[in-house]
């Protein structure tokens, strides 16, 4: 199964809900961090902008680490070598 990630189109107004979406491996790197995001009930209507204000996070920062952590799952996900579970 490919996965097409598209993290340049992350923004400030990305809703939580869809950055989870994109990938299951995104909820560990929220718990890893100790960020609630994962099991909070508000997730479908907080962006990063919220959840960064929330946690005192810097944006910029944070949207880059994301994609950056995004760009490696992806390259997991994608990548022929990897022995699929099923």
């Amino acid at each position: 199964m490919k996965i097409l990630m598209e993290t340049e189109h992350l923004t400030s107004k990305t809703l939580v809900s869809d950055v989870l979406a994109i990938s299951p491996l995104v909820a560990s790197m929220f718990i890893e961090m100790r960020l609630g995001c994962p099991g909070c009930f508000m997730v479908r209507f907080c962006t990063l902008a919220d959840l960064c204000r929330h946690y005192q996070l810097e944006l910029d920062e944070f949207i880059t680490t994301l994609q950056e952590r995004l760009v490696t799952y992806a390259s997991y996900y994608n990548s022929d070598a990897r022995t699929p579970r099923d």
